[in-house]
């Protein structure tokens, strides 16, 4: 099975969103973590989500709100990124 990444957006998805409870149903699942969810830097949180899927080759990303738009800049940064699907929530 493959790895579920989970990308979350703005404020980190508090322990009442839905992909905090998938995260938590879920076997093989990883939050993407940035190092300040409100405050969000978009280099920084791209090279967290490409490190992430880096290490995790074709993973199945899961993102919501403002983690869609990491997942975009990401796909523009390195077209050839490993994944399997991208799951995108506005």
């Amino acid at each position: 099975m493959s790895k579920i990444l989970i990308v979350p957006g703005l404020n980190g998805s508090g322990p009442d969103h839905w992909q905090t409870h998938w995260e938590a149903r879920l076997p093989d699942c990883e939050r993407v973590v940035q190092a300040d969810w409100e405050h969000p830097k978009r280099a920084h949180w791209v090279a967290n989500l490409l490190a992430a899927v880096d290490r995790h080759p074709g993973s199945i990303v899961v993102a919501h709100s403002l983690g869609c738009a990491v997942v975009a800049n990401a796909v523009k940064e390195r077209p050839q990124i490993k994944v399997r699907a991208a799951m995108l929530v506005f």
